[in-house]
């Protein structure tokens, strides 16, 4: 195991968000869009690593059904298409 990548399990993801919520929490407010966003990707991803713990429970499936994952990923995963519309500026 490299010394400085310690997430090897779904718990020490969950460790992770706690601490990415934390550090959010904590954020001057025009620094917490980063840890905000980390903290959705982190919880995102918790989904694929129980799938893979669990042996496909079907966590991954239920980001389609389940409203909380739907909008966890949505949140994570939305930042890869926005674009910013600025009113009076050509772009």
């Amino acid at each position: 195991m490299d010394r400085w990548f310690h997430l090897q399990t779904a718990g020490d993801l969950y460790k992770k968000l706690k601490w990415g919520y934390e550090l959010r929490k904590n954020a001057v407010r025009m620094t917490r869009v980063l840890p905000a966003w980390n903290f959705f990707v982190t919880a995102d991803h918790i989904v694929d690593w129980l799938d893979v713990e669990e042996k496909d429970q079907g966590w991954r499936r239920k980001r389609k059904t389940e409203r909380i994952l739907r909008i966890v990923n949505d949140l994570s995963t939305g930042a890869e298409h926005l674009k910013i519309n600025i009113r009076g500026r050509k772009q």
